[in-house]
């Protein structure tokens, strides 16, 4: 048979031969597809609220509290007005861009106020709560300090007897005006 060698770039005298091509490519990037939050940059809350209560999209959502991102805050969060926060996506090995969010907080209650009146008020026997005299709205009466035992205003009122009433809204109760009834007289529509 003799020697034999090969050189890669002659043509084969025995055997067969094969073509191929090799491409290399990069790894691919863990972090394509990983894209920035999207929500309005600029939120209104409800005092009380956290960055749970914020509107964001995006999956595996890391808040901060700072633009470098060295910050980072839970979900219960409580959002403070005129703050701003960031958020990103975010896996092990990829941090999306950051979507700032400035927040305005509002109070709902601010504008419910403690009714206004005499704390100690005289009337006529068989007078009820509607005829005590109280500047306010959305009036509602209890017959407790704590506003735990709600009256209706035809309720009739006795002598030396506090009764309270609040300001009310879906999801707000002021401070309770306490009036002490003091009852002289007759009934002038009693027969």
């Amino acid at each position: 048979y003799g020697n034999y060698t090969e050189n890669a770039c002659a043509g084969a005298n025995y055997g067969e031969t094969h073509d191929y091509t090799v491409t290399i490519t990069s790894p691919a990037d863990p972090c394509d597809g990983i894209t920035t939050p999207t929500g309005a940059s600029e939120q209104i809350a409800i005092l009380g609220g956290t960055l749970a209560n914020l509107t964001v999209s995006g999956d595996n959502l890391v808040w901060y509290a700072d633009a470098d991102l060295t910050t980072p805050l839970l979900l219960t969060t409580p959002l403070v007005d005129g703050t701003t926060y960031y958020v990103v996506s975010e896996t092990d090995e990829c941090q999306s861009e950051a979507l700032a969010i400035t927040v305005t907080v509002i109070d709902p209650c601010a504008d419910v106020t403690t009714p206004t009146g005499d704390a100690v008020q005289t009337v006529a026997e068989g007078s009820t709560l509607a005829d005590l005299t109280v500047n306010g709205t959305n009036l509602a009466w209890y017959a407790d300090e704590a506003l735990t035992q709600p009256l209706t205003p035809d309720t009739a009122v006795e002598n030396g007897v506090t009764y309270y009433v609040a300001s009310v809204t879906d999801v707000c109760v002021s401070e309770a005006l306490a009036i002490t009834v003091n009852i002289v007289g007759d009934d002038p529509c009693a027969s």
